[in-house]
């Protein structure tokens, strides 16, 4: 009887951990999205002025990617 009470303890203290993870991550998703829609927003709007400017699509593309990392 022991032993079993024993087991069952630990899965709880995971679940509950877990709950509190997932209750992180979905958090961190909404702040990445709202960051991924903010920066979508500039994207256009510089790719807006680069289009005005024409200039050739490889240093657009370049620049984009660059943003990216930063």
């Amino acid at each position: 009887m022991h032993a079993a009470q024993g087991a069952f303890r630990p899965i709880r203290l995971l679940d509950t951990t877990q709950q509190q993870q997932q209750q992180q991550q979905q958090q961190q998703q909404q702040e990445q999205q709202q960051q991924q829609k903010e920066q979508q927003q500039q994207q256009q709007q510089k790719q807006q002025q680069q289009q005005q400017k024409q200039q050739q699509p490889f240093s657009l593309l370049v620049y984009t990617a660059c943003s990216r990392r930063g």
